[in-house]
């Protein structure tokens, strides 16, 4: 049922009641050639701190905290009931996001919503880290408190969820950064249309690197990934002259190449040259690192990890990353070769010191027992980009993880590595999950790598969902609220509807017969002094005195009609908008064109009286 209007009693009770003709004593409507015509609507936006923010399927943070899936607005519908309501977004450019007649798919009674917010809580599912749950069905908690379409066109306050997509079913969270929307709501009735539009400013609320596309009809996420990757130069590579004679007067310089160092045992057992020149530019070097983001960051069918389990629909994740100065910090490319492979040439992608190498040809290993090359290996340019895509792809993700879960979760590799955020070696008891799981891209194993180590690797469920959780969007501000009347009314007519007057005026009617009311008393109850007054034969009252002054009338007063057979009915002339805190006021009986009162007979003493 509708939430209904709002009116209250002479004995002060407040009661809630839905109508479907929209008419009861104690609502208001604005005077007209017919008394059911006219209506007026309320709209804002919700700013309150759990509808701050929106997060694409309600995705659940790092400590599986309750995350808003939905923008919400505060609807309300007064003085009548009306035939139809439409809800629509615009974009900044003015062209329609999402627009749907009869209100979107969830929309709740505004006096349920605390019980439902309190249901959200009670139901959400409890964090466990050892099986961290990012998505559950919020959905059906929200259903028993969803209102019917048919309910929603009639007399009360409501809150219309919108969850984001548009009606392609597609949620594309670069229309939300830093963006200016304009949401829009209309209600019709026997042909004149009102309309409510409320402006309001949003942007990414926790990174600015990546933008998520949701298709729900094809069950996919494109994700597109902004990555700032540097050029770092080369190791390995570059000759040195020196003076070999200790005489200053004679000079006998030689040329030393690192290259020189490589065993001749090495070049004879591998049959390969030394590399003396880049075989890869930055730019090429560049773009395998980005393959490797979109392969190993990627979960679909093209891989082993087929998609992400969202309340059991399963969807795959597409991720495309892009060179972007403004991106992702991530570390300097280093091509690296005929060089000591040790410590210090490690990739890594902390905080304060960034560096990723491609490690080609021959690199030396100081601990090596191979006597066969003395020590040195040679890695060829094919293997040399499968290990630096997927090492790409690790370390890069340490940024992902940072800023998902936090230092511990990323410097600890997720637990598995240690004994230090510095000393990151695999900790003793972690394995590589058997063949054909899936081995997590982030975590360390003690042990070599499968042979099928590059088939079975994958970012994992929970972190990927952690690339959709990044998108979080949060609502700025709120710039204004426009009221249009869309009717054959011209502009002139709305605006003496609106035009407020220094005196209190009204007309009455019976609830049931909608006839007049004559010799109704109307007491208006100001701070210091009360004024009294009777209805002509027309149903119309008129309260003025030398004081009353625009000022006094917004600060409101009690006005309260009385009249033998009829409930005795209190009005107060400034009543809060619903949809607002602070601002503005609703205010009655002070209008040019005058605002009107339907009292109800007092059934009780008729019913005495028959006795």
């Amino acid at each position: 049922m509708a939430e209904g209007n709002v009116f209250s009693s002479a004995g002060g009770q407040v009661q809630e009641n839905g109508f479907d003709n929209g008419v009861s004593y104690g609502s208001f409507e604005r005077i007209g050639s017919n008394v059911n015509e006219d209506f007026e609507i309320s709209f804002s936006l919700s700013k309150d701190k759990m509808y701050s923010t929106v997060v694409p399927f309600g995705i659940l943070d790092f400590e599986g905290n309750y995350e808003n899936a939905n923008f919400a607005f505060n609807y309300s519908l007064l003085l009548s009931n009306v035939d139809s309501l439409e809800f629509k977004v615009l974009n900044e450019d003015g062209t329609t996001l999402f627009a749907i007649t009869n209100l979107p798919e969830i929309v709740v009674t505004a006096r349920r919503l605390p019980k439902l917010s309190q249901d959200i809580k009670d139901k959400k599912p409890e964090y466990d880290l050892s099986n961290p749950i990012k998505v559950w069905d919020w959905k059906s908690v929200f259903d028993p408190y969803n209102t019917s379409s048919s309910d929603y066109t009639k007399i009360g306050s409501y809150v219309i969820f919108w969850d984001g997509f548009d009606n392609d079913n597609v949620y594309d969270s670069s229309k939300f950064n830093n963006k200016k929307l304009k949401a829009v709501i209309t209600a019709s009735k026997n042909g004149k249309e009102k309309s409510k539009e409320v402006e309001f400013s949003t942007k990414y609320d926790e990174v600015d690197w990546v933008d998520v596309k949701i298709d729900k009809n094809n069950k996919k996420i494109d994700t597109t990934l902004r990555v700032n990757l540097k050029d770092g130069g080369a190791e390995g590579l570059e000759c040195t002259t020196r003076d070999i004679d200790p005489d200053p007067k004679f000079r006998v310089p030689v040329t030393e190449c690192p290259w020189d160092q490589v065993s001749k045992e090495a070049t004879d057992f591998y049959k390969e040259e030394p590399i003396k020149t880049r075989t890869k530019s930055f730019e090429e070097l560049r773009n395998l690192a980005l393959a490797g983001i979109n392969q190993y960051w990627s979960r679909n069918n093209s891989n082993i990890g087929k998609g992400v389990n969202i309340n059991d629909e399963l969807f795959e994740t597409f991720v495309n990353a892009l060179q972007d100065e403004n991106g992702m910090k991530a570390p300097e490319i280093i091509y690296f070769t005929n060089s000591e492979n040790g410590t210090f040439n490690r990739s890594h992608n902390w905080e304060l010191h960034r560096e990723l190498y491609y490690k080609v040809g021959y690199t030396y290993y100081s601990d090596s027992k191979n006597d066969n090359t003395k020590g040195w290996y040679y890695r060829k340019t094919s293997f040399a980009d499968l290990v630096f895509q997927e090492t790409s792809a690790h370390e890069i993700g340490h940024q992902l993880l940072f800023d998902f879960g936090g230092r511990n979760y990323t410097y600890s590799h997720k637990g598995t590595s240690g004994p230090t955020w510095i000393q990151q070696d695999p900790l003793p008891g972690t394995k590589y999950p058997p063949s054909p799981k899936e081995i997590d891209l982030m975590k360390y194993a003690e042990g070599n790598e499968p042979i099928d180590y590059y088939d079975r690797l994958v970012l994992s469920q929970e972190d990927s969902l952690g690339i959709v959780w990044l998108s979080k969007i949060k609502i700025l501000s709120i710039y204004c609220v426009f009221s249009l009347l869309l009717s054959c009314n011209s502009k002139k007519n709305n605006e003496v509807q609106r035009e407020t007057v220094e005196y209190y005026s009204g007309v009455v009617f019976d609830n049931q017969s909608k006839k007049n009311i004559q010799n109704v008393t109307v007491s208006c109850l100001l701070e210091d002094r009360v004024l009294k007054t009777t209805t002509d034969e027309k149903g119309y009252f008129k309260i003025s005195d030398d004081k009353l002054d625009k000022r006094q009338l917004e600060m409101g007063a009690k006005l309260i009609f009385s009249k033998n057979g009829y409930i005795t009915d209190t009005i107060e002339t400034t009543q809060p908008a619903p949809e607002y805190k602070n601002y503005p006021n609703n205010y009655f009986f002070i209008y040019k064109k005058p605002d009107t009162l339907f009292m109800k007979k007092d059934d009780t003493k008729l019913l005495n009286n028959h006795e």
